[in-house]
């Protein structure tokens, strides 16, 4: 008699690594290059241990055969994966307990020396159960009803890093190609219509199809990538492009918040000084420089036309950022700029042009 499957979040799971040995078998019949070489004899060595192909409860049971299984799992990640590197996991079908952890995965998501995984927030508890959901929801569809979908989930989720105190984006994969589900409840029967629909909301999905009904045989590959940068850089796009009232002091805390995530430095400022031209005249009001780091030097508010000069001086022959290092009160020898920078105290600055469509 089989044993009662565990559960989370409402799914039947238990663990097996019969669907990756099934894979692995595909790959030598189909006469992939070299796949009989690197998998024949790791898949005679499983099959003479029948518990391993077994469907697994509780994962104390892998232990046994520890260098086993971990030659097993390690067929799953490229050589350019190695123990060491990236952010992956395995676990039981979508749930939280991991059979295998690399080390930057257990330094970000497993406390306490658990097997199981943490997320800080429940926000992105409830993102990637909503995400586990949808995946458990394709491969019903798929075996059940014919659809072609995918068995890979991606969500991206906002982390604070507990030494920098700055927002990290990570992309999270989960990775059910190695799932095998079946229809466990004999009283419930599949109904016909789906095969005619091709989109359905996840709350008919439910109704429909109660996800009780099924159990999740296999595991579960999980990989972490770091997108921080494509996704600051997205975000700082989108806040320049919302910088309609340059009054709008919270767009410019966005801004900040995202360029110190970009640069991965806290204590950096930003801020932005506008120069309206109209007729070859340039407009200056108060409003528009209460969050310029340069118009903060009384000198320069008193001066706006010259510092105006300068700065068109500074980038007449390049629009790219300009970058210094170390300021000192010497630096102005060169730009007079910099002084007024080194009098507000900073002493390392980037000077980056934003040109409107107009080229104003």
């Amino acid at each position: 008699m089989q044993e009662n499957p565990s559960t989370e979040n409402g799914f039947n799971s238990l663990l097996s690594v019969k669907p990756l040995t099934a894979v692995l078998k595909k790959m030598i019949a189909e006469g992939k290059p070299g796949a009989r070489k690197l998998y024949q004899n790791l898949l005679n060595e499983i099959e003479s241990k029948p518990e391993l192909l077994e469907p697994i409860k509780d994962a104390s049971v892998l232990k046994q055969h520890n260098e086993l299984v971990e030659t097993l799992l390690s067929t799953i990640f490229p050589p350019s994966t190695s123990a060491n590197q990236g952010m992956h996991a395995i676990s039981f079908p979508f749930r939280s307990e991991t059979i295998y952890a690399s080390p930057s995965f257990k330094e970000l998501f497993i406390k306490d020396e658990t097997n199981f995984i943490t997320v800080p927030d429940n926000k992105t508890n409830h993102s990637i159960a909503k995400a586990s959901l949808n995946l458990a929801y394709n491969l019903i569809l798929r075996k059940f009803y014919g659809w072609d979908l995918p068995a890979v989930a991606s969500s991206v989720h906002d982390f604070v890093d507990t030494e920098t105190e700055l927002t990290k984006y990570l992309e999270l994969k989960l990775n059910a190609q190695f799932v095998e589900v079946n229809l466990i409840n004999t009283d419930f029967t599949l109904p016909p219509s789906f095969k005619t629909q091709r989109s359905l909301e996840i709350d008919e999905l439910k109704k429909q199809l109660p996800i009780e009904n099924f159990q999740f045989e296999g595991l579960v590959v999980i990989d972490v990538i770091d997108i921080t940068t494509e996704q600051v850089i997205a975000e700082i796009k989108n806040t320049l492009l919302n910088i309609n009232a340059f009054s709008d002091v919270t767009l410019y805390d966005q801004l900040q918040v995202h360029i110190q995530t970009f640069l991965g430095l806290k204590d950096v400022k930003i801020g932005i000084s506008p120069f309206f031209k109209v007729n070859d005249y340039y407009l200056y009001s108060d409003l528009h420089y209460k969050n310029s780091i340069l118009f903060q030097n009384n000198k320069v508010a008193q001066n706006k036309r010259h510092v105006t000069e300068l700065c068109q001086h500074t980038f007449r022959h390049t629009d790219k950022p300009l970058l210094f290092h170390n300021l000192t009160e010497h630096s102005h020898s060169d730009n007079e700029l910099l002084h007024y920078y080194f009098l507000e105290g900073a002493r390392s600055l980037i000077i980056c042009p934003l040109k409107s469509d107009s080229g104003n």
